[in-house]
């Protein structure tokens, strides 16, 4: 069921308030300085949407300002946003001769690869991003990067530090998903006991009530991994739930602030819902010039 005319108007107007006079967005109006994580969500909402992103010369001046002289950004996150959203966007970007080195080095991929940290995984399924739409796993050890990510496999079927969580299951998954793997019906018995009927999914079995992210990474897991949900229609009416009255989504069903994070997690949760494709070969065709760009370096 695609959404109605007027929720994605109010959604595109939420967003396109954000902008800032450089491009870059930022959830709060009062705001003067953009942040890639915020100008990464509202493009892809936008895109999520149907929309065009807004002032898009500026946003690709913001965006390629994030890299460095030397090739390199402030972390492999600031990267992944940059490097998808452009790509998203199908920008043919040159990402420089010194990116696939800083991309490729040592202090970059130890440290994602044998971090036990509560964030090991969400920068695991970041670099894992950044490798497969820059063409670069063919010049890692893809095993190896498997291997890694078992280490956090729970005896629940999730993935996680010390218990499983629906997120850290969605980094991983997603994660052999960026690296070619076949992910279909994985964790089905850690999602099953994560569903909550008619409802969505949340972070634990045990967890009441879901938030928007909870209900964002279940979906793309159901999604990717083939589990049908119970309640289709009955999640895509709790998510619009979420919805407050400046068109922005927020964190918890009840209450909350509106922000561009929570409102790509609902939009994206909503177009899944709707059928939105997953097939690496249509995300691979449309990043085709990208790849090109940079493996040329």
């Amino acid at each position: 069921m695609p959404m109605d005319p007027i929720v994605v108007r109010a959604i595109a107007r939420y967003v396109e308030e954000r902008q800032l006079e450089d491009g870059g967005f930022f959830f709060a109006r009062e705001a003067n300085t953009p942040s890639a994580e915020d100008t990464f969500y509202a493009i892809e909402t936008m895109l999520a949407l149907g929309l065009k992103v807004p002032r898009m010369e500026r946003v690709v001046n913001y965006l390629r300002g994030m890299q460095k002289a030397d090739g390199s950004f402030p972390s492999i996150e600031v990267a992944r946003y940059v490097i998808e959203a452009l790509a998203d966007m199908g920008v043919n970007y040159d990402m420089g001769r010194g990116f696939r080195s800083w991309l490729l080095s040592n202090s970059v991929h130890d440290f994602w690869l044998r971090s036990k940290s509560q964030i090991a995984l969400e920068l695991f399924e970041a670099a894992t991003t950044v490798l497969r739409i820059t063409d670069a796993l063919k010049e890692v050890d893809v095993d190896e990067l498997v291997r890694s990510l078992s280490s956090f496999e729970s005896e629940e079927g999730g993935y996680g530090v010390k218990v499983a969580t629906l997120s850290n299951t969605y980094y991983a998954v997603r994660s052999l998903w960026n690296l070619g793997l076949n992910v279909s019906g994985a964790c089905e018995e850690f999602l099953s006991k994560c569903e909550v009927a008619g409802v969505g999914f949340s972070e634990r079995p045990t967890t009441y009530p879901p938030v928007i992210s909870d209900m964002y990474h279940g979906i793309w897991l159901a999604k990717a991994t083939g589990y049908a949900i119970a309640d289709p229609d009955g999640v895509r009416k709790f998510v619009l739930t979420f919805m407050n009255g400046n068109g922005g989504f927020r964190y918890f069903p009840e209450m909350g602030i509106s922000t561009l994070e929570n409102t790509y997690y609902a939009v994206e949760s909503l177009s899944l819902l709707e059928g939105k494709d997953l097939a690496r070969e249509k995300v691979e065709s449309s990043l085709k010039g990208l790849q090109q760009a940079a493996h040329k370096k």
